[in-house]
C-alpha cells in the first residue's frame, strides 16, 4: 500500500534523510527506530506532506502522495503527532475535527455516527463531554487516535505514541493499534524508542541512523550487531515466549562509574 523510494530531505544544507526505501502492506505495522536526530519524525512529516522532500517518491497504491492536494492527503492518511495540544474543546468535538476533510456546510448524521463509533471503539464514551485539558496522557492519546480514525484513512502514522505513557497504557494503546490495523486492513508506520515494545508489536522494523536505513525487515533477522551499529551499545537478544527481548551487556551497577565523582 505505501511505497517510499529513494527519499531524500534536508534542512538547508543539512541532510536529514538519505535515499530511504521501504514499503508497508495492508494489515502491517512498521516500526521506525533509531537514536535521537536520526530523522524518524521528519520521515513521517514527509509522508504526510508536512515537509517536501528534495527527491524521491511516496506512493499509496497508484497515487503519488507528493502530487495530492492536502485535502486528499487528509482523507488518505491519519496522523497522530508526538505532542498533542490540549484545549477547552470537549472530547467529542476534538474527535469530530477529524471529519473536517469531508465536511461541506454542516455536520451530518454520518459524521456524528463516525465519531460515536470511534469513541465507543476506544472506550471514550464516558469522556465525550469532558474537556481535553482535563484528561490523562493515556486518555489524550486515545482521543488523538480516535480523531485519526474518523478520517477513514488507508494509512496511519504515529509519532512516538507511547513515549509519555505508563506501562499499562503502553500495552493497551499498542494492542489496540494492532487490532485496528488488522480489523480495518490498514497500513501503519510508527516511530518508537522502545526496542522491546517494537519487537513485540510491529510486523517489521526499520532502523534509521544519520538519516539512512541500516536495517529493514522482520524481527527474526535482527541481530545484536545491527543494534550495536545503530545505537553504539553492545546488547544480547533473548527469547521469552518466542518474542525477542533486547538487553544491554554489562553490570548496570557499574555503568557510569566515576562520572559522578567528576560532576
Amino acid at each position: 500500500m505505501l511505497q517510499v523510494e529513494n527519499l531524500c530531505f534536508a534542512y538547508g544544507k543539512h541532510p536529514v534523510l538519505q535515499h530511504v526505501n521501504f514499503s508497508v502492506k495492508p494489515g502491517e505495522l512498521l516500526a521506525v527506530l533509531g537514536p535521537n536526530g536520526a530523522g524518524k519524525s521528519t520521515l513521517l512529516k514527509c509522508i504526510n506532506g508536512i515537509r517536501r522532500p528534495q527527491s524521491g517518491t511516496i506512493h499509496m497504491g497508484e497515487q503519488n502522495l507528493m502530487q495530492m492536494h492536502p485535502g486528499e492527503i487528509a482523507r488518505t492518511i491519519g496522523y497522530v503527532p508526538q505532542r498533542i495540544d490540549t484545549t477547552q474543546l470537549t472530547v467529542f468535538d476534538a474527535v469530530l475535527l477529524g471529519r473536517k476533510p469531508y465536511l461541506q456546510w454542516r455536520v451530518g448524521p454520518h459524521d456524528m455516527g463516525k465519531v460515536h463509533a470511534a469513541l465507543t471503539q476506544l472506550g471514550l464514551e464516558s469522556l465525550a463531554l469532558r474537556h481535553t485539558d482535563e484528561l490523562s496522557g493515556g486518555e489524550l492519546q486515545k482521543v488523538a487516535i480516535a480523531r485519526a480514525l474518523v478520517q477513514e484513512p488507508r494509512l496511519l502514522l504515529f509519532d512516538e505514541p507511547i513515549s509519555a505513557l505508563d506501562l499499562q497504557a503502553q500495552v493497551h494503546i499498542l494492542g489496540f493499534i494492532r487490532r485496528v490495523i488488522s480489523e480495518h486492513d490498514l497500513a501503519a508506520v510508527m516511530t518508537m524508542h522502545d526496542l522491546n515494545m517494537a519487537l513485540r508489536y510491529a510486523n517489521r522494523i526499520v532502523f534509521l541512523k544519520d538519516g539512512a536505513i541500516r536495517y529493514a525487515g522482520g524481527r527474526e533477522q535482527i541481530s545484536p550487531s545491527i543494534i550495536e551499529e545503530v545505537y553504539g551499545l553492545p546488547v544480547t537478544i533473548h527469547y521469552i515466549n518466542q518474542l525477542p527481548v533486547v538487553l544491554p551487556i554489562g553490570d548496570p551497577r557499574n555503568e557510569g562509574k566515576g562520572e559522578t565523582d567528576e560532576l
